[in-house]
């Protein structure tokens, strides 16, 4: 019958039994057991009822009773008879068949226990053998050895790999070099070097040239020193507007200021020449002494002198005015 890697049930064998075939890629292989006549009770039976050549059995106990039976049936006149001959194989069964049940049992129980013992070990010792497989191959997959070993250059330049290999330098490795091309981008990227090359100006044509295989830029040092210079000149700009436009709303407030002042005075003033103006109405009006013409030439003259000072201080308001005003377009110039 042929080999297979899976237990195969076959046929019954010459005892009955199912004849099994071991799988034959499995290591180690699993014990299997057989069924000895030792483990049987048939078995047992014949080795304890076993007679020698003269007929007589060679198990005492047997033999004893064979001849207590033999007792038993001469006492009753039975010697030599064919039911002494029955009774005495009776007896001997009788005797046999516990011993040989109890030795067969025992036989079996062992032989399970070392079939266990055998098997438990075998898979034991595969599993091992399956952690150590498992941990060279992941020592070879990271160090780039055995199977994962890496390309090989010979003298003439041509790259070849190791027959049964997969080629490659190894998982440590391979994170060796990902990370150094990460830390060189890092720094090209930074000082604007290699494929990050700031672009480059031809001074004899003032024509932008851009450096071959290169993105551009001046690296991220450069452009954050001017976003900084930027916001710096930014801020410098803003404080200048801010100043003048303090400056040119202090220049407001101090002329409304002062032409409220201005405003207020001419007020104050115009007010007494009236008040000065009624005073004078009111003495005219009272004198009786002086008739009523030269009450009207009288009150005609302060009424003159009123509008004169009036327009007086309309006069110098309007030249205080003009002067204010000119000082606050110098400021604002």
């Amino acid at each position: 019958m042929a080999q297979t890697n899976e237990l195969n049930l076959g046929t019954d064998n010459a005892s009955g039994l199912l004849n099994y075939t071991q799988p034959t890629d499995i290591k180690p292989l699993p014990a299997l057991g057989n069924v000895s006549t030792s483990q049987t009770v048939q078995g047992q039976l014949g080795n304890i009822t076993a007679t020698n050549d003269q007929g007589v059995y060679t198990n005492p106990l047997m033999t004893r009773a064979t001849t207590r039976a033999n007792q038993a049936a001469n006492k009753r006149g039975l010697l030599n008879t064919s039911m002494a001959n029955q009774a005495g194989q009776e007896a001997v069964l009788s005797a046999a068949l516990p011993i040989a049940q109890a030795d067969a049992k025992a036989y079996q129980t062992q032989g399970l226990a070392n079939q266990n013992a055998m098997n438990t070990f075998g898979t034991a010792s595969q599993a091992q053998g399956f952690k150590t497989d498992s941990a060279d191959q992941a020592y070879a997959q990271q160090m780039g050895t055995g199977d994962y070993a890496s390309e090989i250059v010979d003298s003439t330049g041509t790259v070849t790999t190791p027959a049964g290999t997969v080629g490659g330098g190894g998982l440590l490795q391979s994170k060796a070099d990902i990370d150094a091309t990460a830390r060189d981008q890092l720094y090209e990227q930074t000082v604007g070097t290699g494929d990050y090359a700031a672009e480059i100006t031809d001074p004899s044509t003032n024509e932008v040239i851009q450096a071959a295989g290169s993105v551009g830029g001046g690296g991220t040092i450069t452009a954050k020193n001017d976003a900084l210079m930027k916001t710096q000149d930014d801020v410098q700009l803003h404080d200048t507007v801010m100043k003048g436009l303090d400056e040119t709303m202090r220049g407001n407030l101090l002329t409304l200021e002062s032409n409220f002042n201005s405003l207020a005075q001419t007020s104050r003033s115009a007010s007494t020449i009236y008040s000065s103006f009624l005073t004078s109405l009111v003495a005219i009006q009272q004198d009786a002494t002086l008739t009523k013409e030269s009450k009207e030439l009288a009150i005609d003259g302060v009424w003159t002198k009123a509008e004169d000072a009036i327009d007086v201080l309309l006069a110098f308001d309007s030249a205080a005015l003009g002067v204010q005003q000119q000082v606050s377009d110098l400021q604002t110039v």
